[in-house]
């Protein structure tokens, strides 16, 4: 059967069955409602509810059994995991499901299969392998302006999370990329700098930070959850014994203070487009950028090159007569 005519009939479910799941996910749902008491709204709980029933749905199809079990879901392998992730953007006449879209099941089922391997007898890292598909850039929208990054940062800061203040200050002054503050651990911080490690080819390199975003950073670390994970930041969705934070975790509170600002888009990849662009029209020059950035080409460094209305306004003063 096509996946086009499996997603077709699964819609068709959806509204006769009102997407009914297995008492384990009631559990689930009701833990992350009540017991955790985290940011998760009742919509996301919905949605959530709804990318579990689908993946458990696809699961029966695909393997061809009548109902989920925890013992399915700890025989699962990481080729069935791939497999589904290939129907998301496999969907016939239909264009495949965009990257947010995509980063939100991610997240719903990476985060069931935490919450199943702490609290039952399922022991099954499978969902780790869930990566969040970068966001693509709109070209029309490239960095946030100093006035709409300021709103951004207030916002953040007035939510009053230490942890989310300390990452969006990371973004806008060091210019990180996501998998690079992902990766940032305890002793990544010393004194005026960061240590950030590239995630391909483990390459590290030394960024310099402002004051305030030491003490930020300094703030958070003061009430981090103590954990035997050397992570910077951590997840903050299980009570217990966090972990590393993730990309999809990253990205969906990006998007929720995006909101709040009511900004058109907003990425972390626009976040490091903004701190290079900024610095440009502060005066930084292409050779610091470039390692800043983390460019081994200069060339790609070199989109940051051209004059922005800012700096043509300035150089237009210069020598005037």
């Amino acid at each position: 059967m096509g996946v086009y005519l499996v997603h077709k009939e699964l819609i068709v479910m959806k509204q006769k069955l009102d997407m009914p799941v297995p008492q384990f996910v009631e559990d689930y749902l009701e833990y992350q409602k009540f017991v955790k008491k985290s940011d998760t709204s009742e919509k996301t709980i919905k949605a959530y509810r709804g990318d579990i029933f689908y993946f458990f749905e696809w699961i029966k199809s695909y393997k061809n059994i009548n109902e989920i079990t925890l013992q399915t879901l700890n025989e699962l392998i990481p080729q069935d995991v791939f497999k589904w992730v290939s129907t998301l953007n496999n969907r016939g006449n239909k264009k495949p499901l965009s990257a947010s879209t995509q980063g939100r099941k991610f997240s719903a089922i990476h985060s069931l299969f935490r919450y199943l391997n702490k609290y039952t007898e399922v022991k099954n890292e499978v969902a780790r392998e869930l990566h969040q598909p970068p966001i693509p850039i709109d070209n029309t929208t490239k960095y946030l302006t100093r006035e709409v990054a300021t709103k951004l940062k207030n916002k953040i800061y007035e939510s009053g999370s230490e942890r989310d203040f300390a990452i969006i200050m990371v973004f806008l002054n060091a210019g990180v990329r996501i998998s690079e503050l992902i990766n940032l651990n305890l002793n990544s911080l010393d004194e005026k700098k960061l240590t950030v490690i590239k995630s391909k080819g483990n390459k590290s390199r030394d960024i310099v930070v402002n004051p305030e975003t030491v003490d930020a950073i300094k703030r958070y670390l003061e009430v981090r959850p103590k954990t035997k994970d050397n992570a910077m930041f951590l997840l903050d969705y299980f009570e217990g014994d966090p972990y590393r934070i993730t990309r999809a975790s990253v990205e969906n509170m990006i998007e929720k203070y995006r909101k709040l600002c009511k900004i058109k888009h907003c990425t972390a990849h626009t976040l490091r487009h903004t701190f290079a662009t900024l610095k440009r029209e502060a005066g930084a020059t292409i050779p610091f950028l470039q390692d800043t950035l983390g460019h081994e080409d200069e060339k790609t460094t070199y989109r940051y090159a051209k004059l922005t209305i800012v700096e043509k306004e300035r150089m237009a003063e210069i020598g005037s007569i």
